[in-house]
């Protein structure tokens, strides 16, 4: 499961078998239901995850996609594929690429469709009771108002099937509550206690503010129970360490997803994976395969089938690795800085107690390795807090108030319970920032909920409750734009942008869940520097009369590629007689170098060529006979 050098052979090699694997999306930009069905409802085939006639729409107050269309009587089949691809899809269960759904109908119906991103779970209202919790509650969860059983931020899910389904929130203050079970998103079929058709509603306490809540409803019976749960993700059953370096630390070979020698251990307290052993000097390479398998594995930047994670020690030396399940984030202590926040909220968040830097529960991450590392929590009672940043897990090195080693506490407050706290730390600097939803940094810079749709036009909802006078896309040709109070820092650049009012129509057809959005316009002077902005990092910021950020997001560029550079060409490996021309789509990549090698063997050196641009985004070479049956990494 290495990225091995693929062989240059005579056939055509698609882009996907090229690459090391494609990133999955954290938020979608269109998820369809491809199947057996799709002729019978309009599209030109079946199987096909890019028809828009079985594009699911987002809804964003229940926070799941769905669709319902009319199906003809028969045995059919279907899973969800995200961005109009099969590079991310899900079947059964939920699982990532997983077995296709069945589907049986007596009769002609319609037939409403599900997908939850958080969870992948994709089902339809045939196979599945579809359950939601009414309660007083629900204004809490972002429903707009309570009681209202069609609000799917309240929905019980099945994921194995067992006719057993949860919820589970930590977003209510401490309280008393009253919830029931509605089938069907409707009060026609509900329950109460005991299971009771139309039953009285169910109590239940919310012992303190933010602790997780679940609600459990047995189908066979009908019976809704909530009760205090421990929160957190499903765990795997087993972290590997895989990599090139397993048969110095015990396993009989490298890139053994089930060695035993190298598996991580899960830290109940911490809910992190880690392992530490002795390592030899050397090059090395590894990755996080889980449950013993390459089915599920995560590499560089937290990426499921990610890049391979090099790890280079000058010396033997003792190396610690960490696993985020919720995350995906697999690093270790030489290649990242290791920071926690011990403080006194540490508590609230499930760390044995407060001001301990060895508790990972508040563990600042920097995926994508730019040396800002973040940590946000939505677990805390209103108060008023004080947090420093640790190293190492230990107070040997330590960070207070404005970037002071061994410096003051650093004080915030959280004005709301369950309100959402972002804690930012530059590694450089040692400046840790914390603010809330209510007082800054002002927006998100680890979502991307800015959509960029064509050239000229993006689409973003602000946070409605910030009035802004100005929109702008910001742009850093190297990255490294992060979020103050009320301030964007790092930004080269910024381009003002015009309110447009609701999405046209083509944009809307092509992008059905962008539909409620509001459109922003780049005026026509500043289209020729778009190509060049596209190729760094950017982020869509609201600005108050004052100049202060009230809201800010990165930003989603699908759409503007297709859009500018779209191509419906060879890629991968054709040929025109003996010689090879390869070619690869990458329209914002900066630079392309194709690497040549005469074996598969790891020590082999590699012979780099450099790649030229076309002005659709393709980057290409063409080689000679000898290029023949050698093996290609880009």
């Amino acid at each position: 499961m290495t990225n091995a050098p693929k062989k240059l052979a005579a056939l055509l090699i698609t882009l996907s078998t090229i690459l090391p694997g494609a990133a999955l999306a954290d938020d979608p930009v269109a998820v369809a239901v491809p199947g057996d069905y799709q002729d019978e409802v309009g599209c030109p085939g079946d199987w096909q995850p890019d028809c828009p006639d079985t594009q699911l729409a987002y809804d964003a107050e229940d926070d799941v996609w769905q669709g319902t269309f009319n199906l003809p009587l028969g045995m059919w089949n279907y899973k969800a594929a995200l961005n109009n691809s099969w590079d991310e899809n899900y079947g059964a269960g939920g699982v990532p690429g997983g077995a296709n759904i069945p589907l049986v109908l007596a009769a002609a119906q319609d037939v409403k469709l599900y997908y939850d991103h958080k969870t992948h779970w994709v089902t339809d209202n045939v196979n599945s009771r579809i359950v939601t919790a009414p309660g007083d509650y629900q204004d809490e969860l972002g429903c707009s108002g309570d009681w209202q059983p069609p609000c799917l931020r309240s929905w019980l899910q099945d994921l194995d099937g067992d006719g057993v389904f949860t919820f589970t929130t930590s977003k209510l203050p401490a309280g008393s509550y009253q919830a029931k079970a509605a089938i069907r998103e409707s009060w026609d079929e509900n329950y109460g206690a005991g299971g009771v058709p139309g039953g009285a509603n169910i109590p239940f306490d919310v012992a303190s503010d933010c602790a997780p809540t679940v609600f459990t409803f047995v189908s066979p019976t009908n019976v809704l129970t909530v009760a205090a749960g421990s929160g957190g993700v499903a765990q795997p059953a087993a972290v590997t360490v895989a990599g090139n370096l397993q048969d110095e630390l015990g396993c009989p070979g490298d890139w053994q997803p089930d060695c035993a020698a190298t598996h991580l251990t899960f830290d109940a307290d911490d809910q992190v994976w880690q392992g530490t052993w002795h390592a030899p000097a050397g090059d090395w390479e590894y990755k996080a395969p889980l449950n013993d398998s390459w089915d599920e594995n995560y590499g560089a930047n937290a990426t499921r089938n990610g890049a391979n994670i090099p790890l280079s020690l000058a010396a033997a030396s003792d190396v610690k690795f960490y696993f985020s399940r919720e995350t995906h984030w697999i690093t270790d202590n030489v290649n990242a800085t290791i920071a926690t926040l011990p403080g006194s909220f540490q508590s609230e968040l499930g760390c044995p107690g407060d001001w301990d830097p060895s508790c990972l529960r508040s563990w600042l991450q920097d995926p994508d390795g730019d040396g800002t590392y973040t940590f946000s929590t939505a677990s805390l009672p209103a108060g008023n807090y004080e947090v420093k940043v640790a190293i190492d897990e230990s107070w040997d090195e330590n960070y207070g108030e404005g970037g002071v080693q061994n410096g003051p506490n650093i004080a915030f407050t959280v004005p709301q319970s369950c309100a959402a706290v972002f804690f930012t730390y530059d590694s450089v600097t040692h400046v840790l920032t914390v603010g809330t939803q209510a007082g800054g940094p002002a927006g998100n810079l680890d979502l991307a909920k800015a959509h960029w749709v064509s050239e000229s036009l993006l689409a973003w909802n602000s946070n409605p409750a910030q009035v802004a006078s100005a929109i702008e896309l910001a742009y850093a040709e190297n990255g490294g734009m992060t979020l103050g109070a009320d301030a964007l820092s790092g930004a080269d650049g910024a381009l003002v942008l015009t309110a447009a009012g609701a999405l046209p129509g083509e944009v809307t057809e092509k992008f059905p869940h962008l539909s409620s959005f509001q459109a922003y316009q780049i005026d026509g002077a500043d289209l020729a520097m778009v190509p060049a902005i596209l190729k760094g990092q950017l982020a869509l910021v609201a600005k108050d009369s004052e100049g202060a950020v009230t809201d800010a997001t990165s930003v989603q560029i699908p759409g503007v590629l297709d859009d500018l550079y779209a191509y419906d060409g060879e890629l991968g490996v054709s040929w025109l007689g003996a010689l090879p021309t390869l070619r690869v789509w990458a329209p914002t990549a900066r630079q392309v170098t194709l690497h040549l090698f005469e074996d598969a063997g790891p020590s082999t050196p590699a012979t780099p060529v450099a790649m030229t641009r076309d002005g659709n985004g393709v980057w290409s070479v063409t080689g000679n006979a000898s290029w023949k049956w050698q093996y290609y990494l880009y």
